[in-house]
């Protein structure tokens, strides 16, 4: 990430187009990440681990007596 580019000499076209172009680029490897990630998982999602309540379980239920 700490490459750096010359872009004031391009024109607004230009620039339009690069954009365009890498956030169709991005929109592929995003796609490509998920399709990866449910294969790994089996399609199963997973807990975000930095989501407040990923450590909290449900109390068990008692049964009702008949």
């Amino acid at each position: 990430m700490g490459r750096t580019f010359e872009l004031s000499g391009l024109s607004e076209k230009e620039l339009t187009d690069l954009i365009d172009e890498a956030t169709s680029i991005r929109a592929i490897r995003r796609a490509d990440q998920r399709r990866e990630s449910s294969r790994v998982t089996g399609g199963a999602k997973r807990q975000e681990m930095t989501e407040p309540s990923h450590h909290l379980r449900p109390a068990p239920t008692t049964r009702h007596e008949r």
